[in-house]
């Protein structure tokens, strides 16, 4: 299930959207294709994504919050996306 979800505004990727879930995994996708293609996958969260939010600096950083027991991890990664 897809508990957060986020768009790339960047100039030069504006094809990519990230999709978080409740089983702790983000998918990035490039949607310029009918079926889009996922670019990574990433899996070692320790709880459901509740946001993502792309850096505001058009950059391929991409921030993901989980809440494991009201703590939150934020960090700051995404794969190098050409």
């Amino acid at each position: 299930m897809i508990t957060a979800i986020s768009w790339n505004r960047s100039f030069s990727m504006p094809y990519i959207l990230a999709t978080g879930s409740k089983d702790e995994s983000i998918v990035i996708h490039d949607v310029r294709q009918r079926f889009s293609e996922i670019i990574a996958i990433k899996d070692k969260h320790k709880g459901p994504i509740t946001k993502l939010e792309w850096s505001c600096n058009h950059s391929p950083e991409l921030m993901d919050i989980c809440d494991p027991s009201a703590h939150y991890l934020a960090s700051a990664s995404a794969p190098s996306i050409t």
